[in-house]
């Protein structure tokens, strides 16, 4: 087996990373600044193709004077009143979680959306979603538009198509754009236990997990996450193509002013 540690500096973080098989790199370790910076989100570089590599999120320093506050964490129980599912095509899962071998997931879910409505926020500047995606089964890429869908009041975060065959995706490019490797940017493959079979083509764990986080501006004190699955399966059930959250988190973020302007200049007193 060939590996190699690599070691990448990015603006005051330390980032260990691991080439296996040769010519991809995962992100194995992540070292955060706490001062005099704070950085809160993980950064993982993937080489899709030889001497390209991209970002599967963006590492962000946090502001001087600005506190982050957590007001959504879905954990595995009772589903929060506040979460709700509309089926969209052919078949769809219920509100639920669900164990498999190696993580309990959210889902499974399939042509639906699955929507989430906060109410009551304190005043805030931004808000930023945090999520682990897992597209469970055989999805195949821009080749049957096997999409996914994450909206905030309506403004699109991201929508693009994933692949755990042998077929291409858009991620981490948008529907529509630049095609890459099947799986490319996941953090995990195969890690959750989704059993996929199909007679005498594959028999076998089938899934990836993706780390997605986005931050908006924002000041409502309602928010309301949509996010949607789009797959076209010969077979359209939750056994061969699905999604769902292996994580989700939702935090504010408020940056503190001063209560009153600060004159710049001293005043200027005649005869003085």
């Amino acid at each position: 087996m060939y590996a190699q540690l690599m070691l990448v500096l990015v603006t005051g973080a330390c980032c260990i990373l691991r080439e296996s098989p040769p010519g991809e790199y995962i992100s194995d370790s992540i070292l955060r600044e706490s001062s005099p910076g704070e950085f809160t989100n993980d950064f993982i570089l993937r080489e899709s193709s030889p001497g390209e590599l991209i970002s599967d999120s963006i590492l962000r320093e946090k502001s001087p004077g600005e506190s982050l506050r957590p007001i959504v964490r879905l954990q595995p129980g009772p589903i929060p009143p506040n979460w709700s599912t509309e089926s969209k095509g052919d078949f769809s899962g219920k509100l639920q979680w669900t164990a498999y071998k190696g993580a309990k997931v959210f889902g499974p879910f399939g042509n639906q959306q699955v929507t989430l409505v906060v109410t009551g926020i304190v005043p805030h500047d931004s808000v930023t979603v945090a999520l682990e995606l897992v597209t469970l089964g055989s999805w195949d890429g821009a080749k049957d538009h096997d999409s996914w869908s994450c909206i905030l009041d309506g403004d699109t975060l991201i929508t693009t198509t994933f692949s755990t065959t042998t077929f291409r995706q858009n991620y981490p490019d948008t529907t529509g754009g630049k095609l890459y490797p099947a799986r490319s940017g996941a953090m995990a493959n195969n890690s959750v236990g989704f059993r996929f079979t199909e007679p005498g083509v594959y028999d076998g764990t089938l899934d990836a997990c993706y780390r997605l986080e986005f931050r908006r501006a924002h000041t409502d004190r309602t928010l309301t996450i949509t996010m949607i699955g789009s797959l076209r399966d010969l077979h359209p059930n939750l056994r061969n193509e699905a999604w769902g959250l292996r994580s989700f988190d939702v935090s504010i973020h408020s940056v503190q002013r001063p209560a009153f302007d600060v004159p710049t200049t001293p005043d200027i007193v005649p005869g003085r």
